[in-house]
């Protein structure tokens, strides 16, 4: 079966249902997991509109890990790879068509995920890059929205780290399928439109510095897993020296600096414990 899912928090109604009509040309079933949101009302119409959508509700908010987990634990039994999204990624028709293109090549026998190219929605240059590129290349640490992901490699090893929550669940995924002998590729001939916080750009002694804006609890979650990350795979300094630019551009460039300080700081004390 060819199915998807899509993991929810407060979605945007309007950019689901985009993608849900989409999805549901290509899909045999879609599965999304809802994190406890408020527009549970909105969410029950889609359910009630779409024959090929399951919503399954969530008590709380577990985070991102154990709510794709949880979807992956739903869909295995008749599917040998999900199609993996967040709210607001869209995927086109083709776009799928060419992930899947890779599934039944002979040359790919140890594939763990087929990714496409990253198109950020907040920047204004959104074009695709070199139309001469190859058709595929490795990767190490792609997004896991818009990836398809092998049924096989996210048993091997355990699936994604529940305690992660949120911010660097991918990575570490990616990286521990690829210590278990699988293959992360990305289609260069699709594309995915996704946005990550609210970007800007931002002049600082004649350079330009991409702000992401993300909230003070998305602050706290990216300063403590970057040490647990490191703690778990190397890269102690690495992990510092990533916590020092998160503070940096939060007291610099962002709003709420205080509340956004705190939090960083609150995180890296949870990371180091």
């Amino acid at each position: 079966m060819k199915v998807s899912l899509i993991i929810s928090y407060n979605s945007e109604i309007s950019l689901l249902i985009e993608n849900i009509k989409i999805l549901s040309k290509v899909m045999e079933k879609i599965v999304i997991v809802d994190n406890n949101s408020a527009n549970k009302k909105d969410l029950l119409e889609i359910e009630n509109n779409y024959i090929k959508v399951k919503i399954i509700f969530l008590e709380s908010n577990v985070g991102i890990a154990r709510a794709t987990n949880i979807g992956f634990e739903y869909l295995s039994a008749n599917s040998d790879w999900i199609l993996v999204l967040d709210q607001d990624s869209i995927l086109d028709i083709k776009d799928i068509g060419i992930l899947y293109s890779f599934v039944d090549r002979d040359n790919f026998s140890n594939l763990g995920m087929i990714t496409p190219k990253y198109l950020e929605r907040n920047e204004l240059n959104d074009s695709c890059g070199d139309e001469n590129i190859s058709e595929w290349q490795c990767v190490k640490y792609p997004i896991a929205s818009g990836s398809l992901v092998s049924v096989e490699a996210w048993k091997s090893v355990g699936g994604y780290d529940d305690d992660l929550f949120i911010d660097r669940v991918d990575d570490d995924f990616d990286l521990r399928i690829r210590n278990a002998g699988y293959l992360i590729i990305q289609a260069n001939y699709a594309k995915i439109d996704h946005a990550i916080g609210q970007i800007k750009i931002v002049r600082f002694f004649h350079k330009n510095i991409k702000v992401y804006n993300h909230n003070a609890f998305r602050k706290y979650y990216q300063s403590r897993n970057n040490l647990i990350f490191a703690k778990k795979h190397g890269g102690l300094l690495k992990a510092w020296i990533r916590n020092i630019i998160l503070l940096c551009k939060t007291v610099l460039f962002e709003q709420e600096k205080i509340t956004k300080f705190k939090s960083i700081l609150k995180g890296i004390k949870d990371g180091i414990k």
